[in-house]
C-alpha cells in the first residue's frame, strides 16, 4: 500500500504595526519560498486549492483570520531530527554474510520552554518505507514496511516522570494508524519512496513549562502482546516489520545482506505549537495562510511586499501609485487623514509622535512645527527623472535606542536634529524647489565677530573619498542588499582608492542610492573647508542647518563689508568710504529691520562715491541701523557656509562652526557633472617670493 500524504500547514504571520494599506497585488504580493503565488500577467504559478491566504490590515478592531480556529493561534517549530536510523546490518568480513541486524530503534527530545501554550501538533516525514522481494518472480518488487514509535511528555523539565501518549488521548491521527488488540499503538504501514507526511494533533500539555517531548522508535517486539504474529522469538518478531522477510527465503541464504532493498526512516519534522488567543489583537497587520504539504512538503520561506502602515500627510498632499505625495495647492497648516506613503519626512513625524511603538510619550504633537517639516517634505517628494528624490522603503524589526533610529530615519532626507526653544528642530541639506540658490539668513564679516577674525581650516586631499559603496535594497534582487559604487576618476588617478562604506537606510532605488553617493562625495570636497568664530548676539540668530554668508575682509583682499550708520529703504550710509570691486552686477546685501535678509543691485553712479549706497529698487523695510552690510559682483561674492553648531559660551558670546556651502551642491547630486565654484577674493596672482 503506498503513502500519499495531504496535510496542510496552517500558519500566521505577524507582518508589522497597523492599520497598513495592504498586500500589493494581493497574491502577486505573496512569496513562498522566493517565488510569487501568481506572476505579474495575472497566471497562477500556484494552484489556488494548494495554497489559500488572508490578512487583515491591523485597525483597531482587526477583521477575523479563519487560521486562527477557535481563537487559537499556532507556531511552527522546527525540529529536523531522525528518530533512530534506518534498518542497517553488520556483516561478515567479506560481506556476504549478515551477522547481525539492527531495526533502528532510538528516540529524540525536544523541549517547549514557552509557558502559554496549551497543545501541540506533531508532524513526521517518512521519506523511506518498504522491503522488496529478493527471488521469484516477484523479485525486486516493493512491498509494505511498518515504523513503531511511542510518545512520552515530561512536565516541569526534568521535575516529573514521562507519561506516554496513547492514541486515545490524541484528537486526530492520520488513518494510516491502528488500534489493535485493544491497546493503542502508534504505527504505520505501507510503502513509501517520496516524503510523506502526517500529523497527530491535539495534545494537550498539562503541568507546568518546561515540557519535554520524547519521540521513541521501537522494534515490533516491544508489541508482541498487542500485534497478531506467529513468531516463537523477539528476533522474528522484529523481522516481520517487513513483508518480505528472510525466513521465506528458499533460494537464497537467509543470510543474505538486505540493506539495500530495506528502509524505515522516521523523521520528526517539526511541532506546531498552539495558544488559546486570550487577547485581541489591535493594530497588528497579519496574514494567514494555509498550504498543503502536496505542492510544499517542508514550511516554505514567506515573504510580502507590502504597502506598510499609514500616516499622517499634510492637509493638502495626495499619495501618488508610488507613495510619494504631491502637494495641490497651498499647506494650512493640519495634517489630513492617514495614508501610505513613501514620505520620509511624515514617517519621521509618525516615528517621533506615535505613543505605541514611537516617542509620543516623550514628544507631543507640538514639539514639532510643520512650518519646518512642510518644505522638507515638498522636497523629499519632488520627482527626479521619474520617482521621488527622497523615498523611505524599511521595516524595524527590532528595539533600537530613539536618538539612532531618529537619525537613521532623518538621514533618508538628508535631515539634522537638535533641541532649540523647547521645541525639535529638524532641518536638511538641501536647496529650493526651483532650483534657485538658497538665501542666507544672517551676514558675518569682520565688523560684528570678536576681534574681527575668521578661523580657517581643511582636510587633506588625500584624506577624502575617492571611492564610495553605497548598500542599499534591491527590489529586483528580491530586496536583498546590493552595492552601488560612485567614484572620482581623477582622485583615483591622483591619489588611489580611499573607500568610503555608506548605507542608504531606507532605499530601494538605485537612482536614489547614486544621488546620496554623489551627494556625500560632494559634500566631502566642501567640508574640507570649515570655519569657527566667536561672535556676540548675533550668534543666537543663526540655527544648525542655515545658511549664511561671510564677507573676509582677509580672504577677499579688500573691505567689501562694514556697518550702516543710516538707511532708508533706497539707500544706506556706511561706517566708511565705499569703492566697488571689480565686476559686473554689484549687488549690496543688508540686515532689515525685521532681521531678514534682502539683496538688491546697485545704481552705478555719482551716488556710490563717498559712504553712500543707493539701490536700484527699494527694499522691503528699511535696513537695521549699525547691522551689517555686504557688497559682491559677478567677480567677487559672498563665502556661503552652512551652520554646523552654535555653542553658548556663557558670557554674552557664541561659537559658531560651520562649514563651506555651494548652490550647486543639488544639482551635482541629483544630475551629476562637477561643482561650480565662484570667486570669493580680488586676489587672482599668486604672492611673489620675498626678496632677501
Amino acid at each position: 500500500m503506498g503513502l500519499n500524504s495531504t496535510s496542510v500547514i496552517k500558519i500566521v504571520d505577524l507582518l508589522c504595526e497597523g492599520p497598513i494599506e495592504g498586500i500589493e497585488g494581493a497574491r502577486k504580493g505573496v512569496y513562498l519560498d522566493e517565488s510569487p503565488l501568481q506572476a505579474q500577467s495575472g497566471e497562477d504559478l500556484v494552484d489556488k486549492d494548494l495554497v489559500t491566504f488572508d490578512s487583515n490590515k491591523g485597525g483597531r478592531e482587526p477583521s477575523y483570520l479563519s487560521q486562527l480556529k477557535g481563537g487559537e493561534l499556532n507556531t511552527v517549530i522546527d525540529v529536523s531530527k531522525e528518530i533512530g536510523t534506518s534498518y542497517t546490518e553488520i556483516l561478515n568480513d567479506d560481506g556476504t554474510e549478515v551477522r547481525e541486524r539492527n531495526y533502528g530503534s532510538g528516540e529524540q527530545t525536544v523541549q517547549i520552554t514557552d509557558p502559554d501554550t496549551d497543545s501541540i501538533d506533531l508532524i513526521f516525514t517518512i521519506p523511506r518505507l518498504f522491503s522488496s522481494a529478493q527471488e521469484g518472480l516477484v523479485k525486486g518488487q516493493l512491498f509494505d514496511a511498518r515504523v513503531f514509535f511511542d510518545i512520552f511528555i515530561q512536565a516541569e523539565g526534568s521535575g516529573t516522570s514521562f507519561k506516554r501518549i496513547k492514541v486515545a488521548d490524541v484528537d486526530d491521527v492520520s488513518e494510516a494508524f491502528q488500534n489493535r488488540g485493544g491497546a493503542s499503538v502508534f504505527y504505520i504501514e505501507g510503502i513509501s519512496t517520496t516524503a510523506y507526511q502526517f500529523k497527530i494533533s491535539g495534545i494537550e500539555l498539562e503541568g507546568k513549562a518546561p515540557w519535554n517531548v520524547r519521540i521513541t522508535k521501537y522494534p515490533q517486539s516491544i508489541y508482541q502482546g498487542n500485534i497478531p504474529h506467529t513468531r516463537s522469538n523477539a528476533a522474528d518478531v522484529d523481522q516481520d516489520i517487513f513483508r518480505a522477510t528472510y525466513q521465506e527465503f528458499e533460494d537464497i541464504e537467509k543470510t543474505t545482506p538486505l540493506k539495500s532493498g530495506r528502509a524505515n526512516t522516521l523523521l520528526w519534522t517539526s511541532i506546531v505549537k498552539t495558544i488559546k488567543n486570550r487577547t485581541a489583537n489591535s493594530y497588528c497587520a497579519t496574514v494567514g495562510m494555509d498550504i498543503s504539504t502536496e505542492e510544499f512538503q517542508s514550511l516554505p520561506t514567506r515573504a510580502y511586499l507590502v504597502k506598510g502602515k499609514k500616516v499622517l500627510v499634510p492637509s493638502n498632499a495626495v499619495p501618488r501609485d508610488d507613495g510619494s505625495l504631491e502637494f495641490i495647492g497651498s499647506f494650512d497648516g493640519s495634517l489630513g487623514e492617514a495614508v501610505w506613503t513613501t514620505c520620509p519626512v511624515c514617517i519621521f513625524y509618525d516615528l517621533m509622535t506615535n505613543k505605541r511603538f514611537g516617542a509620543g510619550n516623550f514628544v507631543e504633537a507640538n514639539n514639532l512645527s510643520w512650518v519646518d517639516l512642510y518644505p522638507l517634505a515638498q522636497y523629499s517628494n519632488q520627482l527626479i527623472d521619474g520617482e521621488p528624490r527622497f523615498a523611505c522603503n524599511v521595516a524595524v524589526s527590532s528595539q533600537v535606542q530613539a536618538f539612532t533610529i531618529f537619525q537613521d530615519f532623518a538621514s533618508v532626507f538628508r535631515g539634522m536634529m537638535y533641541w532649540q526653544s523647547n521645541t525639535i528642530q529638524l532641518t536638511a541639506d538641501h536647496g529650493n524647489l526651483d532650483s534657485s540658490i538658497v538665501d542666507p539668513v544672517h551676514i558675518f564679516s569682520n565688523s560684528n565677530v570678536i576681534d574681527g577674525v575668521f578661523n580657517y581650516s581643511g582636510s587633506s586631499l588625500k584624506t577624502r573619498s575617492t571611492s564610495i559603496r553605497i548598500r542599499y535594497i534591491d527590489p529586483d534582487n528580491f530586496y536583498k542588499p546590493n552595492i552601488l559604487v560612485v567614484e572620482d576618476a581623477e582622485l583615483i588617478t591622483k591619489y588611489g582608492y580611499q573607500v568610503k562604506d555608506l548605507l542608504a537606510f531606507g532605499c530601494t532605488s538605485k537612482n536614489q542610492a547614486r544621488r546620496l553617493g554623489r551627494w556625500m562625495m560632494k559634500s566631502e570636497e566642501l567640508d574640507a573647508n570649515t570655519v569657527t568664530f566667536a561672535v556676540g548676539l548675533d550668534g543666537a540668530l543663526v540655527f544648525p542647518g542655515q545658511v549664511f554668508a561671510i564677507q573676509d575682509e582677509l580672504r577677499a583682499g579688500t573691505r567689501l563689508s562694514g556697518r550702516i550708520n543710516s538707511s532708508t529703504t533706497t539707500s544706506i550710509v556706511a561706517d566708511q568710504p565705499i569703492t566697488l570691486p571689480a565686476g559686473a552686477s554689484p549687488m549690496l546685501t543688508c540686515i532689515l529691520n525685521d532681521g531678514t535678509v534682502e539683496s538688491r543691485s546697485i545704481y552705478v553712479g555719482a551716488s556710490t562715491s563717498g559712504t553712500t549706497i543707493t539701490v536700484q529698487s527699494a527694499f522691503s523695510s528699511l535696513p537695521l541701523v549699525q547691522a551689517v552690510y555686504s557688497i559682491s559682483t559677478t567677480e567677487v561674492n559672498e563665502q556661503k557656509f552652512r551652520c554646523l553648531s552654535v555653542g553658548d559660551n556663557g558670557d554674552g558670546t557664541f561659537a559658531v562652526v560651520a562649514v563651506q556651502f555651494n548652490d550647486s551642491i543639488y544639482g551635482t547630486a541629483d544630475a551629476g557633472g562637477e561643482l561650480e565654484f565662484k570667486d570669493v577674493t580680488t586676489v587672482d596672482e599668486k604672492p611673489q617670493m620675498p626678496i632677501i
